[in-house]
């Protein structure tokens, strides 16, 4: 299943930040792109700057939220709320400054079908968004046993009115799972996470 975040819980040693995460004025770029988000979901370290650009026709108005719990929608707290207007490149917030390690749910106040996830990370034990095909991989995890846990943003088919041409979906809380590994000196684990179909 694509855009999935899965990372292991927990973690204070082991291999350090990619790269790009290093630097301590780090920036991350969201962006909106024919009225939309180019990325449902997006995975940044904690301490990190996100910049807004709007690359569509429409303005619009970005609210960030605090996601305190992970499966829910509705307990929430605002981080950001601003407007943003059309063809505007890299725009920065103040309050757009991720501190915590924690994710964020971004939508349009003025259209809420706009919609993204922000997941702040403190460890680089963390895979995503993962690709079509749901495929992920988490290195250089040292041995010991770990809960990995696997977040995936939830919709649900609202039915169209009469006049409207084609039906249309509605955010839902999210879906995330656990298990419990065990990693031993020098090998490779496997793990398959199914996630339910209403």
């Amino acid at each position: 299943m694509a855009d999935c975040v899965v990372q292991v819980r927990r973690v204070r040693e082991g291999k350090d930040w990619p790269d790009a995460w290093k630097p301590k004025d780090r920036t991350y770029e969201v962006t909106l792109r024919d009225e939309w988000f180019e990325k449902p979901v997006h995975v940044l370290r904690a301490r990190t700057q996100v910049v807004f650009s709007n690359h569509s026709p429409e303005h619009c108005n970005l609210h960030g939220y605090l996601q305190p719990d992970p499966r829910a929608l509705t307990r929430r707290d605002t981080v950001f709320n601003f407007g943003l207007g059309a063809n505007v490149v890299r725009r920065i917030v103040e309050q757009a400054y991720l501190k915590l390690p924690a994710m964020y749910y971004v939508t349009d106040d003025i259209d809420s079908a706009k919609a993204t996830w922000l997941h702040a990370v403190d460890s680089p034990y963390v895979a995503g968004p993962t690709t079509l095909d749901g495929r992920f991989e988490i290195t250089a995890l040292p041995p010991g046993t770990y809960t990995v846990e696997a977040w995936h943003q939830a919709f649900a088919l609202d039915m169209p009115d009469e006049e409207a041409d084609r039906p249309w979906y509605v955010h839902r809380p999210p879906i995330v799972l656990t298990r419990e590994i065990t990693v031993e000196p020098g090998k490779d684990i496997d793990i398959d996470f199914t996630f339910p179909v209403d």
